[in-house]
């Protein structure tokens, strides 16, 4: 899980959505955001439970705060998140070339794992460099 803002690139054109996001939550820049199957509303990706991805944060928020990190407070309802959804490059440290093509999953908000997991998001590998990897996230 992201502990702080990350910087991600972006390739292309891509669609925003403003997702309801989960209270009683950090949220940073760069995360990648799914719905929570339980509630209904957006919250960061854990790997667990069949998630659907929504985007990647941008810190951008309905109630005009734009700020890299921030915490929704547990009776804070209705805010809304601005994520970005398209070609994203997730940070990866040993991203090889040999992945690309390859499936992959994610296991928290910000990593990718090739151990094929039924309950985390399934994406693929576009392309590799020395940044991590090129996936679509829509």
């Amino acid at each position: 899980m992201l502990d702080r803002p990350a910087r991600l690139r972006y390739q292309g054109e891509g669609e925003y959505l403003s997702p309801v996001l989960m209270p009683g939550i950090t949220y940073h820049v760069g995360s990648v955001i799914v719905v929570d199957p339980d509630s209904g509303l957006s919250r960061p990706a854990t790997g667990v439970g069949r998630e659907v991805i929504q985007g990647v944060l941008t810190g951008q928020y309905n109630d005009g705060v734009v700020t890299a990190s921030r915490t929704i407070a547990a009776g804070e309802t209705g805010i809304r998140g601005t994520v970005n959804r398209g070609l994203v490059w997730i940070p990866a440290e040993d991203a090889e070339t040999l992945n690309v093509g390859k499936p992959a999953y994610f296991v928290d908000d910000s990593r990718l794992s090739f151990d094929p997991n039924n309950d985390a998001y399934l994406v693929v590998i576009y392309d590799a460099d020395e940044f991590g990897y090129l996936v679509d996230i829509r």
